[in-house]
This record gives C-alpha cells, sequence and structure tokens, in this order.
C-alpha cells in the first residue's frame, strides 16, 4: 500500500506541476501571437509566426524552467512557516513574479513597436535616467498605469491565495517527495540550460530562419530581458569584426572621399562664411512632414520651408547616422558615425578622445553656447559639450524660471526667445546651437485632443514650426544677425506608423536640413552632393570656415566638395548599413547572421569592411 500511496502522491504532484507548466509555457506562445498582431506593419502571416514559435522553443521552455524555479525557491523558503503566513507570502510572491514578467512582455513589445529589436542593452543603457525616462510618459498614463498595476496585482494576488488554499496537499506533496523533487530540479535546470550541451543557449538560438522578422519573434521576450540583465555582455559580440578585412580596403571606397579636396580657389567656401552660426537641432522631426523635403505624411514644416526658400536652401537627403539624441549629438559636433550598440555617450572615457566643434571654434576666437531646455545632465550631454569647449551651457536651471514647461522641461518658443536674447548681445563671432524638446514624446506642448500618438506628434511637429517662424522673424528683422547662417538639422528620424517610415528603413533615417542667413556679406553655399551623413556636418563645417578637413574624423566628408562619394553610414543595435539617395542596404553584424548570409555580395562585404574599421577606432579611443 505504501508503494501505491507513493506513486499516487509523486503522479499527482507530476500532474499538478506539468498543468503549471504547460499554463505557462502557452503564456509565452501567446505572448508572440499578440504581439505579431501588434506589428501589423510586419505583414508576418500565420504560418511565419508559426515558424518562430517553432524556432523559439528551446527559449520558451528555458524561460518555463526558470519562472518554475523561482516558484519552486518560494515553496522551499517558507517550508516551515505556519500555514497561516506561508500562504499570504507565498501568494505575494508569485504575484510579484507573475507582475514581473507582465512588464517585461509589455515593455518588450513597446520597444518592438518602437524600435523594432527586442529590449538590449541600448534600451537598458537609459535606466540609468529614470526621470528622463518618466518624462516620456504623460502623467495621466502614468497614474492610471499605477493604479491599474496596484489593482491587478491585487486580484492576482486574492486569486493566487484562494487557489493556494484549495491546492495545499499539492504543495505538502512537492515538499515530502524529497526523490521527486531532486529528479524534477534536476530537469528544470538541464531545459533552463537549453539542453546538455557543453554551450549553453545563446541569446541567437532562434535564429534559423532567412527572414529577419521572423528571427526577432523567435526570440523569448523574458528569456532576453533576463539575459540582458544578468548574463550579456556589455558589446555585442564582435571579436569577428575587429580588424577585419571583408572587402579588401581600408576606409573603402565607397564610403572614403573619392580624392584628396580639391586647392581650387572656385572650390573654396571658407572666404563664403559668414562670422556667426547657430545650429538648431530638432529632436525627432523626420523628413516625412516637410513638403519641400519630399515628405508625403504631414505637412508639418510649412514655415521652415518657405524660410529655406526665401533665405537659403534644404537638402532633401541627409541621414541620421541612428535612431537616438545622444548618437546624432555625436554625430554633428564629432563627426562620429556611431557603432551598432548604444552610444559612445554612455562611455565618457571615449567620447573625450573625439574631436568636438565647439572647440574647433572656441581654440579660433568664437564664443560657444549650448542652449536646451531640459536637463543638460540626461545621457552625458553636459559632460559631452562642456568638455568639449562649450564655454555658456543654458539648460532649464539657467534659464527664465517663469517660462512655460512640460515633461522635459521649457518649451521650445521660450528657449528661441531667451536665446534670440542672449546672442544680440553676444560680441561676434560666435557659435551657437540649440537642441529643442518640444516633439519628443508624450507631446503636451500641444493642449489639444488628439485619437493617437501620431497626430499628437504631428501637432507637436506645427508646434516647433511656428516656434522657429517666431524666432526667424525677430533674427531677420535685427541687423545683429546679418552675420549670421543657421543651420537646422535633426537629431534622427521617427517612426511614422508607415510600413517606409518603420525603425531601420531608409525614410526612417531621412531628416530635415537646412542653411538659412541674410546673407549681407556671404552667400549660403552650394551642397555638391546628392545625399549626405548627419556626420558629414562636422567637416563641412569646417570646410566652410577654416579650409581645413579634420583627418582624425575620417568618417566625416565635406558636403560642399564634389569629392563626396554621396552615401551615408547608419547604425542601429546589430545592424549597419548605407544609404544612397535611391536605396538602402544593410547587414546584421551578428556573426550567426553574418554566416547565413554568405556567400556575401559585394554590398555585404562593403558595409561589413566599413564597420571593421569602425568598430576597431571605437575601442581605439582610451
Amino acid at each position: 500500500m505504501k508503494k501505491w500511496k507513493l506513486i499516487s502522491e509523486i503522479t499527482s504532484t507530476f500532474f499538478f506541476w506539468g498543468k503549471w507548466f504547460f499554463g505557462i509555457y502557452v503564456i509565452h506562445v501567446l505572448n508572440r501571437y499578440i504581439v505579431a498582431g501588434l506589428l501589423s506593419s510586419w505583414n508576418l502571416s500565420m504560418g511565419q509566426i508559426t515558424e518562430s514559435v517553432q524556432n523559439g522553443i528551446l527559449q520558451d521552455l528555458s524561460a518555463v524552467s526558470y519562472q518554475c524555479l523561482a516558484i519552486i525557491l518560494g515553496l522551499w523558503l517558507t517550508k516551515r512557516f505556519p500555514m497561516a503566513i506561508r500562504f499570504p507570502l507565498l501568494a505575494l510572491y508569485f504575484t510579484l513574479i507573475l507582475m514581473y514578467s507582465s512588464i517585461i512582455w509589455i515593455a518588450d513589445a513597446a520597444i518592438l513597436y518602437y524600435w523594432g529589436t527586442h529590449i538590449n542593452s541600448q534600451a537598458l543603457s537609459y535606466l540609468a535616467y529614470p526621470q528622463q525616462l518618466l518624462n516620456s510618459v504623460s502623467i495621466s498614463i502614468l497614474i492610471v498605469t499605477f493604479i491599474g498595476i496596484i489593482l491587478a496585482g491585487f486580484l492576482i494576488y486574492k486569486i493566487l491565495l484562494r487557489g493556494l488554499n484549495s491546492k495545499s496537499n499539492h504543495l505538502e506533496l512537492v515538499t515530502k517527495n524529497i526523490a521527486f523533487q531532486i529528479f524534477f530540479l534536476i530537469a528544470l535546470i538541464i531545459t533552463a540550460r537549453g539542453g546538455l550541451s557543453k554551450v549553453p543557449l545563446t541569446l541567437t538560438d532562434p535564429y534559423r530562419s532567412e527572414n529577419e522578422k521572423v528571427n526577432i519573434m523567435g526570440v523569448n521576450a523574458f528569456w532576453n530581458v533576463n539575459y540582458q540583465l544578468f548574463s550579456a555582455p556589455k558589446y555585442p559580440e564582435i571579436a569577428h569584426l575587429i580588424g577585419k578585412d571583408f572587402f579588401n580596403a581600408r576606409l573603402n571606397e565607397a564610403y572614403a572621399p573619392k580624392k584628396s579636396p580639391s586647392t581650387d580657389s572656385n572650390e573654396n567656401p571658407r572666404l563664403l562664411a559668414p562670422k556667426n552660426l547657430v545650429i538648431i537641432i530638432l529632436e525627432g522631426i523626420s523628413a516625412q512632414t516637410s513638403f519641400l523635403l519630399g515628405g508625403t505624411h504631414y505637412n508639418g514644416l510649412p514655415k521652415l520651408d518657405s524660410w529655406s526658400q526665401k533665405w537659403g536652401r534644404g537638402h532633401s537627403h541627409c541621414y541620421a547616422t541612428g535612431d537616438r539624441t545622444d548618437k546624432g549629438l555625436v554625430s554633428i559636433f564629432s563627426g562620429w558615425p556611431g557603432q551598432p550598440w548604444q552610444g559612445i555617450l554612455h562611455e565618457p572615457d571615449r567620447f573625450k578622445k573625439l574631436p568636438h566643434l565647439m572647440d574647433v571654434f572656441s581654440k579660433k576666437g568664437f564664443r560657444t553656447h549650448f542652449f536646451y531646455g531640459g536637463d543638460v545632465n540626461f545621457a552625458n550631454m553636459k559632460a559631452y559639450m562642456a568638455g568639449g569647449g562649450t564655454q555658456e551651457i543654458w539648460d532649464k536651471t539657467r534659464l527664465d524660471q517663469t517660462s512655460k514647461t512640460g515633461n522635459w522641461g521649457v518649451h521650445d518658443s521660450d528657449v528661441l526667445s531667451q536665446m534670440y536674447e542672449i546672442l544680440a548681445q553676444q560680441k561676434e563671432p560666435y557659435l551657437a546651437s540649440v537642441l529643442t524638446l518640444s516633439s519628443h514624446e508624450p507631446y503636451d506642448v500641444v493642449n489639444i485632443q488628439k485619437n493617437n500618438e501620431i497626430e499628437k506628434y504631428y501637432a507637436s511637429v506645427s508646434y516647433v514650426d511656428n516656434s522657429l517662424d517666431a524666432f526667424f522673424k525677430k533674427c531677420f528683422a535685427d541687423n545683429r544677425f546679418d552675420e549670421t547662417c543657421f543651420m537646422v538639422v535633426s537629431d534622427h528620424g521617427k517612426y511614422l506608423g508607415t510600413g517606409e517610415t518603420h525603425y531601420g528603413q531608409r525614410e526612417f533615417f531621412r531628416i530635415p536640413f537646412y542653411l538659412l542667413g541674410k546673407s549681407v556679406n556671404y552667400r549660403i553655399p552650394e551642397i555638391k552632393t546628392n545625399c549626405f551623413s548627419q556626420a558629414d556636418i562636422y567637416n563641412s563645417i569646417r570646410d566652410w570656415y577654416f579650409e581645413e578637413i579634420d583627418v582624425r574624423a575620417k568618417y566625416s566628408r565635406s558636403i560642399f566638395r564634389r569629392e563626396h562619394p554621396q552615401n551615408a553610414v547608419f547604425h542601429l543595435y546589430e545592424v549597419a548599413g548605407i544609404i544612397q539617395k535611391d536605396k538602402i542596404d544593410w547587414i546584421s553584424t551578428n556573426p550567426k547572421l553574418i554566416e547565413a548570409e554568405k556567400p556575401l555580395n559585394k554590398q555585404d562585404s562593403v558595409i561589413l569592411s566599413l564597420e571593421s574599421e569602425i568598430i576597431t577606432d571605437f575601442f581605439q579611443l582610451r
């Protein structure tokens, strides 16, 4: 009888845990189908989603095993507690596990929707700035979310507490059958590891399809986040790229200037440079919001377009080097094209080795200013700008405290107005720059009801356009700005809810670029390339003002020289590519995906050769 009783207990416990294991696994599988439905622009078929489930089964089983191990740990730690205390503690513990998993699934879905990738080290690097993360969400949404989490947690707690009371016999069986516990524990550990092979489960294990989107969907969100938090190296796999030569050329001909800069006096833009330069960096504004620059989505910059037609020129094929503000700043001021992981501003020891436009101008006798309505300490911006030679930094702590503010700081109209007052009194020559913020989520600068986030974004772009219009009206009516040129460019592009602007597409990177000025004793130089990179701005300005090219910034080419190769480089997490006026070529820098691409075509080899040089140079910046 004892034998049959033991078998009965083990069988009952096995089915109890089997139902838990299978139920959690089903949740992980359903998560993929739900996320795929949210990502409608990916156009994944049911067959492709099912393929991603099949490819990701080992990560799914591993994630479920880790969650079951966490549950068992809670059972063991509370084994000797009285039931009246144990069950509430276990219910609270299980609730926290479930809420943690749910938050991961929601956050990962949001990152996939907006960034086109799972949560990675780049996303996690912004956890160092919790205030700025909260700034990106409206107060009402934060309140509703907080209340929702509290209510959901309480409801789940009550359900789990009731369930634990009704299943108390099963919990006791788990603690009584030591042999079964050891067997079950070993099985979970092996499954969590991914099997008995020498190499444990890897992040790219689900990468078995020729379709990149299927590979991305195959990755288990819960497994990925915990890997990123506890096991991932600081950088992705890159040893296969350092010091390598895929195209049998260093800084291959596709990206380098065609020849040495011309010394022909007719090509010399230095003599045409004004005394002062103001660089206006727009927060996340896409060229698709300018009809003049070929935009078709929303006529958001009509006044800026009009200024450029009357007092300068715009260019419809300027491309951002990345997807975040910190990457855009370093491209503009240092000519650094970025690398396929988080921005270099997160590494002060490296960005201090880069050249800086502010430093160049300050050493030439220019007064240098940087204006930003928010917290300039965000993402090490202050350290980068101050260490780079910026003499005056104006952020929300120095600007007029009576100004209108939003989540991110002082609204652009007030920042631009105060910048006008300060520069109007500034002794020439000077270099000034302003980073706008009103077109950043949660778009709280405009107090109107909109149906969705894209409509709110468009309204904020119109607000920025009107703010710039008011600023330029003051400057162009004031003879103190007769010798001032204004360069307007974005820090990065924007996903506008359409396929062509999706994360990683050419239109995602296309950003506005304008040169404006009254041209009293100078004229706006001609741009002699049909396609260029945000990183080209650094050497273009040096070429324009001082007739010099900084060889340290070898990834920055002058747009005022005919030698420009008419292309742009960009980086996303583990992705790199080259953009031309009418096309985009890219390749993953992940070694497993490079291997799957072989044999490499010429353009793949060109990109990887360029990446090898960029990444090698990155690690030499110390």
